[in-house]
């Protein structure tokens, strides 16, 4: 396994785009403080995965309500092209992160394999499976009390978009592991025109992009294009102030492997990475979506483009949204509707009503 490389050149480019965005304050010992008394703690978790070195690691930020030990921890699992700063932006507003432990819980925001400041192996090897197993060992850690030194009894799994496929195919592999699924941005169908353009026009190889080629050198790992995040995630009259002026390419774009996303298409209504992409309709018994049996929410945006509107999408209403996916569950799910909102749910401007809804719904079902 070959780590990222030039990692302190990353954090040179990010202080010099980024300055004065950051509020929270670095302490000894890798703790940090939010401004509302958060405390967080940063971890690199070791996991064991076939194939890849001994000293593979899955970043990730344990924060909780300062003085305080929840029982329930939420593990947020970020969008492609994005990393663990999509559930923590610089706009404090619109952090996930501060939201639920305002409303009294724990989350380990992570980024994925191959992504941010967790291990990058080889990109022909990373898959859905391998990012899976990765994720079930920091499930067991939390679960043990090996991360801050406090066991959770529960486990939220909060996903985006592809962050939450990996939660169908968890709970297919891992029966046991979560306690409760808050599924945004994501459904087992894909608009054609949309993986068309997401493939075909608005991505390219991390060797030829200006700012990654410097810290990545395996050329199977690929990014989206500078300022091509409001038309693939963002309703963008809508989006969180200063996100799209800039916030979104320098602060949460990332990278994924090919070979990731290549593998995880199937699973939501695409044949594969070769143009022009064709939609089919998955079944509902095949899918590791059905092995879930705990409460689950389903999140979506009424604008997100990856599924809804002209000229081959969904109208994005509840009762629709409901129609197609509950066939897909081993329960019924709840389903929300953001108004007013592109695929990245939580960076627009309806944020803070969406984390209001998913921290009140755990609170509910748990």
């Amino acid at each position: 396994m070959k780590p990222l490389k030039n990692i302190g050149m990353r954090v040179a480019l990010v202080a010099i785009f980024a300055a004065g965005l950051q509020v929270m304050t670095e302490r000894e010992g890798g703790a940090v403080i939010f401004e509302d008394q958060a405390s967080c703690e940063a971890f690199n978790v070791p996991v064991s995965l076939p194939g890849v070195a001994e000293n593979a690691t899955i970043y990730g930020e344990l924060c909780r309500p300062q003085g305080a030990a929840p029982d329930t921890v939420q593990l947020l699992v970020h969008s492609t092209w994005y990393n663990h700063r999509e559930w923590d932006p610089p706009q404090k507003k619109y952090s996930h992160v501060r939201a639920a432990n305002n409303a009294g819980f724990a989350t380990f925001n992570i980024d994925r394999l191959g992504t941010g400041r967790s291990s990058h192996p080889p990109s022909h090897l990373v898959t859905p499976e391998l990012v899976v197993d990765a994720l079930h060992q920091v499930i067991l850690a939390l679960r043990a009390g090996e991360l801050g030194g406090h066991a959770f009894s529960k486990v939220v799994w909060i996903g985006s978009s592809f962050g939450s496929e990996y939660g169908w195919i968890n709970a297919f592999k891992y029966p046991g592991d979560i306690d409760a699924f808050v599924l945004n941005g994501l459904l087992h169908f894909t608009k054609a025109t949309f993986a068309d353009f997401a493939i075909g026009t608005a991505s390219l190889s991390v060797c030829q992009d200006p700012v990654f080629k410097f810290i990545e050198e395996d050329c199977g790992y690929i990014t989206n294009k500078l300022g091509m995040k409001g038309p693939l995630y963002y309703y963008e009259p809508e989006a969180a102030p200063g996100m799209l002026e800039g916030i979104d390419d320098i602060f949460l774009r990332d990278m994924v492997s090919a070979n990731l996303l290549a593998g995880s298409l199937p699973y939501v209504g695409i044949v594969g990475p070769q143009l022009p992409t064709v939609p089919f309709v998955v079944d509902p018994e095949t899918s590791p979506s059905r092995a879930i049996q705990v409460p689950t929410l389903i999140v979506l945006g009424d604008r997100d483009q990856i599924v809804c509107g002209p000229p081959d999408g969904l109208e994005c209403t509840r009762d629709n949204i409901f129609a197609l996916e509950a066939p897909y569950f081993g329960v019924t799910p709840d389903v929300y509707i953001a108004p007013n909102t592109g695929h990245a749910v939580t960076l627009h401007k309806s944020g803070p009503q969406t984390y209001k809804v998913i921290n009140d719904w755990i609170a509910a079902n748990l």
